[in-house]
């Protein structure tokens, strides 16, 4: 879905699950939504939400059955389509990804990120950030709206993979690293900092990453000290 958004010429904007359901409906009806993609687990937060919207999106659920308010099952709705590929003109100034903040100063802003925007962003994670190749596979712990989002596009240039976990979890990552080997992560530093706590083994499956990229926040000099012993000189900020 996050490829096809992009590739059809439409607008993609990530919805940070973490804002209220008030902030949510804001966003959607400020950015004009034409449909909404979301999974299961988040049907009673929907549920919650279509009914204080004044133009109702169409409602896509990625995983389950389509009731309430939505309309299609995700896999269902592509099915029905058309298997020849579509290539529409896209202009590379329009707008592809649309961002919006958390609204600390008020209702929250969107900002927004030309196709050209995000090629050339990519290109200088690439040059400048990331060592990565076709071989490499990019675990995203952090929300897509954050810092991890920014590295699917470079992954996917670079034929490499991304995985999506559902949430920063210090066991399913160990599990990533092992079985789908995952090479890179982005994280802030208070995960860096739970990442000190885990057991000699998960430090040992942690170490074969090659390169950790961390930002969002400041972090104190001793934390990324103890990151660095404990996993090596993998880190970039």
């Amino acid at each position: 879905a996050y490829y096809g958004v992009l590739e059809a010429g439409a607008v993609l904007n990530p919805i940070n699950i973490r804002l209220t359901p008030h902030e949510i409906g804001y966003i959607l009806e400020h950015a004009g939504s034409k449909l909404v993609a979301f999974h299961d687990d988040f049907r009673p937060l929907v549920d919650a939400i279509a009914p204080t919207l004044t133009r109702r999106p169409r409602f896509v659920i990625l995983e389950g059955e389509p009731r309430g308010v939505a309309s299609d099952e995700y896999e269902a709705l592509l099915a029905s389509g058309t298997p020849d590929p579509l290539h529409p003109a896209i202009d590379e100034n329009a707008v592809a990804e649309l961002f919006y903040t958390s609204g600390t100063t008020g209702r929250p802003k969107g900002a927004w990120h030309s196709h050209a925007a995000r090629a050339a962003a990519s290109l200088n994670m690439l040059a400048f950030e990331l060592s990565a190749s076709h071989a490499s596979v990019m675990a995203h712990v952090g929300p897509v709206t954050h810092g991890s989002g920014s590295k699917i596009l470079p992954f996917l240039a670079v034929g490499g993979r991304n995985v999506l976990l559902d949430r920063f979890d210090v066991e399913e990552l160990t599990r990533v690293v092992s079985h789908e080997g995952a090479t890179h992560t982005f994280m802030v530093p208070t995960m860096l900092q739970r990442l000190l706590q885990i057991d000699a083994e998960s430090s040992r499956s942690l170490s074969k990453l090659d390169q950790i990229s961390f930002g969002g926040a400041p972090i104190a000099p001793a934390i990324f000290r103890a990151s660095m012993e404990q996993l090596g000189p993998i880190h970039v900020e």
